[in-house]
């Protein structure tokens, strides 16, 4: 399966909290002007993708499944893998975000590359 993961950092590590999408639109408007779109391969096969509904609580906390250690282990404990709910960027446009939330997903990324727009090469 091919997500994106925009970025403003030069490199790209694949990581527990590691958040991609199905959107490459929407990974491009993480990575903003300077930043970089990564294409990331990953078999989800043998994980356990675990949906959830996001509160709107919590979208106007900002605060999204896997974004602190506690919400990362109570996943976790629910036996997920990787988590996946409708996400929102800073300009307020949704999207479909996959996190990465055990070992095991981070191991099953089996490659990224950078994309480059035709403008910047």
């Amino acid at each position: 399966m091919t997500l994106f993961h925009g970025t403003r950092s030069a490199t790209f590590t694949a990581s527990i909290g590691l958040c991609l999408t199905p959107d490459q639109d929407a990974a491009a408007r993480y990575a903003r002007r300077f930043g970089t779109v990564y294409e990331v391969a990953i078999s989800l096969d043998s994980l356990t993708v675990l949906d959830v509904e996001v509160a709107q609580s919590d979208i106007d906390n900002n605060d999204w499944p896997g974004d602190s250690d506690e919400s990362v282990a109570a996943l976790v404990a629910r036996g997920a893998d990787v988590v996946r709910y409708t996400d929102m960027d800073e300009q307020g446009y949704t999207h479909t975000t996959l996190r990465l939330l055990t070992p095991a997903a981070v191991s099953a990324v089996s490659g990224a590359t950078a994309l480059v727009d035709a403008d910047e090469e």
